[in-house]
């Protein structure tokens, strides 16, 4: 069973940990990041910088990166590699989320939701603060 990890430009986790070489990684340009909306052309350029120089961090560091431009289908690049299952870490965003869903139901895989590192407050927290 092949598996991936999805990572969006707002998920650039320093320290990848529990992850195996073998996981395929897809630094994913979301259109979300990039066509939803009017951005400032220096906003989508940062995007692509850093998401390019972290998949080229990866690659340095020996895991297996494909690189998925907007205008690309990741849910034929998953079907592609055989990917049974697709690993993201959680973008605050309920769009996207709901994105990745389809995208799995596409490719035909199961989806693992990890928590986002990167926010300052964990989830649990957060909702039981809300109530």
């Amino acid at each position: 069973m092949a598996r991936a990890l999805v990572i969006l430009p707002n998920t650039l986790i320093e320290q990848l940990t529990g992850i195996e070489k073998s996981t395929h990684i897809f630094c994913y340009e979301h259109p979300r990041y990039i066509t939803d909306f009017h951005y400032h052309a220096q906003k989508l350029i940062f995007h692509r910088a850093t998401l390019t120089t972290y998949a080229e961090e990866l690659i340095k560091a020996g895991f297996r990166v494909h690189y998925v431009e907007y205008t690309q289908d990741l849910a034929e690049l998953l079907k592609k590699q055989r990917i049974a299952e697709l690993a993201y870490y959680a973008p605050g965003d309920t769009a996207v989320e709901k994105n990745i869903a389809l995208i799995a139901k596409k490719a035909d895989c199961k989806t693992v939701r990890h928590e986002n590192p990167i926010f300052l407050t964990p989830e649990k927290e957060l909702y039981a603060a809300l109530g």
